[in-house]
C-alpha cells in the first residue's frame, strides 16, 4: 500500500479598469507526491511525484468591448512551465504521452471576437496558437493544433 499527498492552489481574477477594458487571467499549480515501499516489508520508502502533475499553468487576457456592449474583442496568452516530474512507471509506459525528459513548457497567444447580433444570437470568432507553436497539455498524449481559426454561434431562447 501507498500513501501519498496532493496539494494545489487556482487563482483568477478580472479587473474592470475602464469602462471598456478588462484585464483577467488565472494561475493554478499541484505538487502531489506518493510513498511506498520499495522492496516487499522493507523499511526503506520511496517518495515519488504522482503521475501528471499539473505544471504551473496561467492565462493573461486583455478585453476590449464596445460601448454598446455588442461587439468585443479579446487577446490572450496561454502559458506552462516545463513538467519533469514524471514518474518513472509514466516515463517507461511510452514517449508518446509524455515525451523522455518531461513535458516542455510554452507560450501560445490567441485573439477571439465576438459580436452580440440580438438578445437571442451571439457570434463568436477567434485565431488561435497565433505563432504556430508545437505545444502539448501535460500527459495528454498529443500535441494540441497549431495556427488555427474558430467560429461559434450561440443561440438562446
Amino acid at each position: 500500500a501507498a500513501d501519498g499527498y496532493m496539494y494545489g492552489v487556482e487563482l483568477e481574477g478580472a479587473w474592470k479598469f475602464h469602462p471598456q477594458w478588462t484585464l483577467s487571467g488565472f494561475v493554478a499549480w499541484e505538487e502531489g507526491r506518493t510513498e511506498a515501499p520499495t522492496f516487499l516489508g522493507s523499511g526503506v520508502v520511496d517518495d515519488k511525484p504522482n503521475s501528471r502533475n499539473l505544471p504551473l499553468t496561467g492565462s493573461l487576457a486583455l478585453r476590449w468591448t464596445d460601448t454598446s456592449e455588442k461587439f468585443w474583442i479579446e487577446g490572450r496568452i496561454l502559458a506552462a512551465t516545463e513538467e519533469d516530474r514524471i514518474t518513472a512507471a509514466d516515463q517507461a509506459a511510452d514517449d508518446q504521452r509524455i515525451p523522455t525528459g518531461g513535458t516542455p513548457g510554452y507560450i501560445v497567444a490567441n485573439l477571439h471576437a465576438g459580436w452580440q447580433v440580438n438578445q437571442s444570437l451571439a457570434l463568436h470568432c477567434g485565431v488561435e496558437n497565433l505563432t504556430d507553436e508545437d505545444y502539448r497539455n501535460h500527459g495528454s498524449g498529443q500535441n494540441e493544433p497549431g495556427l488555427n481559426g474558430i467560429f461559434g454561434v450561440k443561440v438562446s431562447w
